[in-house]
């Protein structure tokens, strides 16, 4: 079934002081034929969440826009560079509340696959240890992929592009702060 949305209406309490938990649903989703799927059911899992809005596809574009400006004039890949930044600026991915760690060989070979990654996004630990193969295996941090971010989250890798873009001296305004400037010099 699709998630919902919405708020919290009222907390109240049955007459043998169990909770009874009531919730506004915003418009046009499918909560009623939720709630007839499930009358009958003696039991259901409930899961509520804090509701964070995605990132816009303005902000991903920017993202890109700046990604593709950053690696050309570093000379290396955007998937490089885009994983540098998440590896900078980005959000561990959570399972269970938990972080997800990976072993992957130390090996350059291995290192630049993972560098290219764009399936996948992790950041390297400091952690090496000796596998059951006799081989080293370095310890990663999964990565949230930046599709997944909310706003707040993509604000902030936006932020540390930014920063990166200007030290190598790459512009970094965007169409509405150019506007916004022209305005205000008097400009069209």
């Amino acid at each position: 079934m699709a998630d919902l949305t919405g708020k919290i209406h009222s907390v109240a309490f049955s007459v043998d002081g169990k909770p009874l938990i009531s919730f506004e649903v915003n418009e046009g989703q499918p909560a009623l034929k939720m709630a007839q799927k499930f009358k009958d059911s003696p039991k259901i899992k409930i899961k509520v969440r804090e509701y964070k809005a995605k990132r816009s596809l303005d902000a991903n574009a920017y993202y890109w826009l700046l990604i593709g400006k950053l690696s050309k004039a570093l000379n290396i890949s955007t998937s490089y560079c885009h994983n540098v930044m998440l590896r900078r600026y980005g959000v561990l991915e959570m399972v269970d509340d938990t972080h997800v760690y990976l072993l992957f060989p130390d090996t350059d070979e291995a290192q630049n696959k993972i560098d290219e990654a764009e399936t996948y996004h992790v950041k390297p630990t400091s952690n090496v240890r000796m596998g059951n193969d006799g081989k080293m295996y370095r310890t990663y941090m999964l990565l949230k992929g930046s599709h997944e971010y909310d706003t707040a989250e993509m604000a902030a890798l936006i932020s540390g592009l930014r920063d990166e873009c200007t030290n190598v001296g790459i512009p970094v305004e965007t169409p509405d702060e150019i506007a916004n400037l022209l305005s205000l010099m008097g400009g069209k």
